[in-house]
């Protein structure tokens, strides 16, 4: 038997759970983000323990100094999902020149800068901006770029293929 991961209250007879109680409070506390795209491994819900082997897709919509909450991205559909921060990694983002093809377009992007910020061309579709940053980039899900001529995102279809270029 042991307690939970957190307070160490309680008697469960698996190991690595976290209690009701704690997943309340770490809910509670937490502070809303803008929801972000993150591979985790270790995931807490108030139905006990719903890690995964090995890393997988996850939304954030809310942290405290040690967790994220939010949920997977693929599988039951469970919320208020508690996700800690040390087993819970942002998606890397190549910082070189990338051709990015989606279902509808293929994107040509420049090395980006110390802020991630970087050139971006469309073939065949001239774009309305020149300058963006890449916000989410995988494989399989749209791509999320901020542009920094408005206070807008741009969202393309799904990923097709990311291609690193010299």
């Amino acid at each position: 038997m042991a307690g939970c991961i957190k307070c160490g209250k309680g008697e469960y007879k698996k190991l690595d759970v976290m209690c009701h109680l704690c997943i309340k409070v770490i809910n509670d506390e937490a502070k809303s983000v803008k929801p972000k795209l993150y591979m985790a491994e270790k995931a807490y819900h108030i139905l006990g323990n719903i890690s995964r082997d090995k890393g997988f897709i996850c939304r954030i919509f809310k942290e405290t100094p040690e967790y994220f909450v939010g949920n997977w991205e693929e599988g039951y559909g469970f919320i208020n999902v508690v996700f800690p921060k040390e087993t819970t990694h942002e998606i890397e983002i190549p910082t070189g020149a990338v051709i990015i093809k989606t279902r509808n377009s293929v994107y040509r992007f420049g090395k980006s800068d110390n802020e991630g910020k970087r050139n971006i061309s469309r073939y065949k579709k001239p774009l309305s901006f020149s300058l963006c940053k890449i916000e989410q980039l995988i494989v399989g899900y749209p791509m999320m770029l901020n542009y920094f001529h408005e206070e807008f995102e741009w969202v393309t279809s799904s990923i097709k293929s990311i291609e690193e270029i010299s």
